[in-house]
């Protein structure tokens, strides 16, 4: 998040840093709706791929069930505590993932020299970005769950190593392919390409 953010943030002046830059107001804004979308890619990418390598622990398996239910522990609370656990360690990544560009985007782009202005951009980018990272995880643990409870055990293991496989190399493709669709948003919304969609 941090690399990200010192590499887009130059404020877009013409020739600036490593960004094309823009002459005016406009340009300027354009060049931001790609930051913005980057820092949402980003942060769906990298809370999706922590969530596919922690694949095979996110719901208690037969293992979990063997050693656990001998113990004077109910099965709810087995399961509430395997549940705080999940949110305890996405949540550490949703903060680590999130923290260095809502500490220095906000500060850039508000517009407002005003307090409340400036709270306001750290709340909407905080919003856009954790909001992304949360729906990441929710979509992967739900579709692990689906899977869990659609096919049988035995071919739910058959399946799960490709799943996890074919996830991880989207969203590889999605974190390398991340500044070509930075630099197209303009293009196709000015088309109104389906594309964008």
């Amino acid at each position: 998040g941090l690399m990200i953010s010192i590499f887009l943030l130059p404020d877009h002046a013409p020739g600036s840093g490593f960004t094309q830059g823009a002459a005016t107001e406009l340009g300027r804004m354009w060049l931001r709706v790609g930051d913005r979308y980057v820092f949402v890619c980003y942060a769906m990418a990298v809370m999706g791929l922590v969530m596919t390598f922690k694949w095979d622990s996110l719901f208690p398996d037969r293992r979990d069930y063997v050693i656990l239910t001998s113990l004077p522990i109910s099965v709810r609370k087995l399961f509430a505590a395997k549940v705080g656990a999940l949110i305890a360690f996405l949540a550490l990544f949703v903060i680590t993932i999130n923290a260095f560009p809502l500490l220095i985007v906000p500060g850039i782009y508000s517009k407002s020299s005003s307090v409340a202005g400036f709270l306001q951009a750290i709340a909407g980018h905080a919003m856009g970005t954790a909001g992304g990272s949360i729906f990441a995880a929710l979509f992967f643990a739900s579709l692990q769950g689906v899977l869990i409870n659609v096919l049988t055990p035995s071919r739910f293991r058959q399946i799960s190593p490709w799943i996890q496989m074919v996830s991880m190399a989207v969203l590889v493709t999605i974190l390398l392919i991340t500044p070509l669709i930075k630099e197209s948003i303009r293009p196709l919304s000015q088309q109104g390409s389906v594309l964008l969609d």
